[in-house]
């Protein structure tokens, strides 16, 4: 009684609200504070960095590249002697460069003269800032951490220090701006605009992250060697930050990170972003003043409470198409929202718990509904599948409204099978071995025409008539249909040698398989009928069947089914015959072992149908020495000798009626 209380309340007005809306909000509220899910989180924003990343003109920053290219030019090795940084510093200062910054640690003394040149180079610039770094090591059960600033010759120099480290996150992905220090990238920005931009930029809020550039196509760059050998010119320097920093992103083998690389959210498009182009992204955030900045938590709040509660109001009714359209719409717009705050606002909603938990309510609503109508779709089987078909009972529960009788023109591919021999077989064996043998016949035959998209209609003793084409449209009928009678003429082969070759040895089967326009439907009465066809194409069917015993073929099918298999199964015509019950002539084809003679067998009735009877009476006294096709040829050379007696009428094509078929 509970129970169905609380499902009761489920669907009406207040209890769904008051249960599903806090549900929902929980969800969207915990999901956050969640480690794992924060993962998540930085992989949107990954995303949403590269789809809303702002295109820079004119940037004020030129990145000068350690690379290979300048490795080779100079052929030195890296670490580089001082003096050559020394002629760098020099050769910008003397293009105009604004702020000049040296992304390379030069911690300790080196030789004399290589220092003095450099102090000398820093001295008579305009304003150079180099790199410092942070060292950890163990001090008995202590981690000491000390900053390694550049040597103190060049910081009399006029050198400004400032860290050029960063923070990671936990999957080595690169987002946020470091705090807690001062730092080369904002020395950088306080030198060049000294009257907008101060040391502290950025440091009062840790839920910063970074304004993601696309690096290669907002920064300009040149190499070392090409700078020292003043192969470019001037302007490119002049009154801009020049960065120099290292790039041997083409030396990483394969797998491995290269040295003073960084995983960032453009990582998929231009591969792991170098260390110097990172001081240029982060000085040109301090230079713009801005940076992505969490939504605080109460707007973030309430933006999720707003979603979710849509969510649940849009979803209460639920309807499988619409539901669908509205969630996805829902989903859509709390992307679009996302998207719109990120990229106008530099506002990053965490949005992914949202989108979760409204996917797992339309999930869970879905599911709901589904389990409702399950449990009553079970209830009406259990009802009825001890007296309708299992076929009828699956359209019955799909449209109930088609469970009436009467039928409707459909084009159909229709089967009959028929064991050879199976009224003598009976007779030499006992019933029960008759039964069990049957009933493995039929049970391996329905299984072959389920496994090919067919219906079974029904069974007629030892013969199974079956149908592609309903209660389903089928493109692929006559494929499908032929393909079922290739396995099932295998299947009949090694089902009498699994039973028993000594008891089964004649046993055979025979198919026919028509296609065209028939009823089909629900046919019977009011108080019992079953799902079949009829029409003269199921008969025709049917003794296309019963005329494979005259050719000594297994499989026959018509024209019209030919003409469905576009050339996929290769086939042979056998003949153009007249059934008995109809006046039309039809194209009858054979599948199978008989194809490998083709070319030679229509050569033999192209000249039958030409009524070059001597022609083709020498080609069938050929063929009539394969044995597989010894009936055939028979049938031929007996009607060739009974039209060269009584030729045909004129308007002859090579028809035959047989009247007892």
């Amino acid at each position: 009684m509970l129970k169905s209380s609380f499902a009761s309340s489920l669907n009406t007005g207040v209890g769904y609200y008051l249960f599903f809306i806090p549900l929902l909000w929980l969800l969207a509220a915990v999901l956050p504070l969640l480690p794992l899910w924060q993962n998540l989180e930085r992989q949107l924003f990954d995303v949403f960095s590269v789809l809303s990343m702002p295109q820079i003109a004119n940037s004020p920053i030129v990145i000068v590249e350690i690379d290979q290219p300048s490795i080779s030019a100079l052929n030195l090795q890296l670490p580089w002697p001082r003096g050559i940084y020394g002629s760098l510093v020099e050769r910008l200062d003397a293009a105009g460069a604004a702020v000049i910054g040296l992304d390379v640690v030069f911690a300790g003394d080196s030789l004399p003269e290589e220092d003095l040149q450099l102090a000398q180079a820093i001295s008579a610039a305009n304003s150079v800032v180099l790199a410092a770094d942070i060292e950890q090591s163990q001090r008995q059960q202590f981690n000491l951490v000390e900053q390694v600033n550049p040597a103190q010759q060049f910081l009399d120099a006029g050198g400004l220090p400032g860290l050029a480290i960063v923070e990671l996150d936990g999957d080595n992905r690169l987002r946020r701006v470091p705090t807690g220090g001062t730092y080369f990238w904002q020395q950088l920005a306080a030198s060049y605009a000294p009257q907008s931009i101060t040391l502290d930029a950025f440091q009062s809020d840790e839920s910063r992250w970074i304004r993601y550039l696309l690096p290669t196509q907002t920064f300009t760059y040149f190499s070392v060697y090409q700078v020292l050998q003043g192969l470019v010119p001037a302007s490119n320097f002049r009154d801009k930050i020049v960065l120099v920093g290292l790039n041997l992103k083409t030396q990483a083998q394969p797998g491995e990170q290269p040295p003073d690389t960084f995983l960032t959210p453009v990582f998929y498009q231009e591969g792991p972003t170098t260390g110097v182009e990172v001081q240029a992204i982060l000085a040109s955030n301090a230079l713009a003043q801005t940076s992505i900045q969490l939504t605080s938590g109460l707007s973030s709040y309430l933006l999720s409470l707003m979603f979710v509660s849509l969510g649940a109001a849009s979803l209460r009714s639920w309807q499988p198409l619409a539901s669908t359209l509205l969630a996805l719409a829902l989903l859509l717009a709390v992307l679009l929202v996302t998207y719109f705050l990120f990229a106008a606002f530099d506002q990053w909603y965490q949005s992914a718990a949202v989108l979760l938990s409204l996917f797992l309510f339309y999930l869970g609503r879905g599911g709901w509904a589904n389990f409702r109508d399950y449990r009553q779709k079970q209830f009406l089987k259990s009802s009825f599948e001890r007296y309708l078909s299992p076929q009828l009972i699956q359209q019955m529960l799909n449209d109930p409204d088609a469970v009436k009788l009467g039928g409707e023109r459909k084009k159909l591919t229709i089967l009959f099978t028929d064991l050879a021999g199976f009224t003598s077989l009976s007779e030499k064996l006992t019933p029960e071995r008759v039964a069990s043998f049957l009933n493995q016949h039929l049970d391996v035959m329905t299984r072959l025409v389920f496994q090919h998209g067919g219906t079974i209609d029904k069974f007629i003793g030892d013969s199974v008539m079956a149908f592609w084409g309903a209660p389903l449209a089928d493109d692929q009928q006559e494929l499908k249909a032929c393909r079922c009678a290739l396995a099932m003429a295998a299947a009949m082969d090694s089902l009498a040698v699994e039973l028993g070759g000594d008891e089964f040895p004649d046993t055979a089967m025979r198919i026919g398989v028509n296609t065209g326009e028939v009823i089909v439907g629900n046919m019977g009465s009011n108080q019992r009928f079953d799902y079949t066809a009829i029409g003269d194409e199921v008969n025709l069917a049917s003794r296309l069947e019963g005329i494979n015993k005259l050719y000594g073929t297994s499989i026959l099918i018509s024209e019209a089914v030919r003409a469905g298999l576009d050339d996929e199964l290769e086939t042979l015509r056998i003949d153009r015959v007249i059934v008995k019950g109809q006046t039309r002539p039809v194209d009858i084809y054979t599948l199978g072992a008989m194809c490998r003679l083709r070319h030679r067998i229509e050569s033999a009735i192209d000249y039958y149908v030409r009524r070059e009877w001597q022609a083709s009476r020498e080609l069938w006294l050929k063929l009539q020495e394969e044995e597989e096709i010894a009936m055939l040829a028979s049938v031929y050379l007996s009607r060739l000798e009974r039209l060269q007696a009584n030729p045909p009428d004129a308007d002859w094509r090579g028809e035959i009626a047989l009247e007892k078929l």
